[in-house]
């Protein structure tokens, strides 16, 4: 009766009412301070079910993690590549061609000695007065190709000897002044290297049947000249 009466006090004057005992509960309860957390619950919620532990990742990440490592290990490692000189030897076509070059140049090589090298052995060996006249122009050429004085001088008087009258003396006097020509250019070079004795006696060793034999003794004067002119300012 007393409780009613009170309950209808607290309505009237604006309080809210509590059912009976609940008021003494709210009452003996402290009001919590402003920096006070509320106390942790004595029955802690359970992990959800289904939820993974934790400090370990969630299933989506695992799985793709296994899936990239299944990758990587059902990639083929990339092959070494191959160094230049393999692959130049793995090319059959390249070596053929080489190999080809290299033994025609051989042949080249094998043929031209041949046709030069036996020459002057032979030429030695020949007997001159029963020798033709293209065995005589043959040996001359291959005196003649040591471009020295004394071989050249050996070609013409070679091939000098022929009858005037022969098929091949136009060729062989041809040749022969060719070589003359060659005799005074190895004087003039020697009188441009400063000996002038060496160059007067090769020009004078031209014979004088030759064309270039007139030009021996103007050419010997220019040369004189000339050293007297330097041997006077020096």
């Amino acid at each position: 009766m007393s409780n009613s009466r009170s309950s209808r006090r607290g309505a009237a004057q604006g309080r809210p009412s509590f059912p009976p005992g609940l008021g003494q509960q709210a009452r003996s309860t402290p009001p919590l301070k402003r920096d006070q957390r509320p106390r942790p619950s004595s029955n802690p919620r359970s992990p959800a079910r289904g939820a993974p532990p934790v400090g370990y990742p969630p299933p989506s990440r695992a799985v793709s993690e296994i899936a990239s490592l299944q990758a990587q290990l059902q990639t083929p490692a990339p092959l070494p590549q191959r160094s230049r000189l393999n692959r130049l030897a793995g090319n059959w076509k390249a070596w053929s061609v080489i190999t080809v070059v290299l033994l025609s140049g051989l042949a080249g090589v094998s043929v031209l000695s041949l046709f030069r090298i036996p020459n002057l052995p032979n030429c030695r060996a020949i007997f001159w007065p029963t020798a033709s006249a293209a065995t005589r122009l043959q040996c001359a050429e291959a005196y003649a190709d040591q471009g020295n004085v004394d071989s050249l001088l050996a070609a013409i008087e070679l091939v000098d000897s022929l009858p005037a009258d022969h098929p091949m003396r136009a060729e062989v006097n041809e040749r022969i002044e060719g070589w003359a020509e060659q005799i005074l250019n190895i004087a003039e070079r020697r009188f441009q290297d400063g000996d002038l004795d060496a160059a007067v006696a090769a020009a004078r060793r031209i014979p004088a049947s030759t064309a270039a034999a007139a030009m021996v003794a103007e050419r010997i004067q220019t040369w004189e000249a000339i050293w007297q002119e330097a041997t006077e300012i020096f």
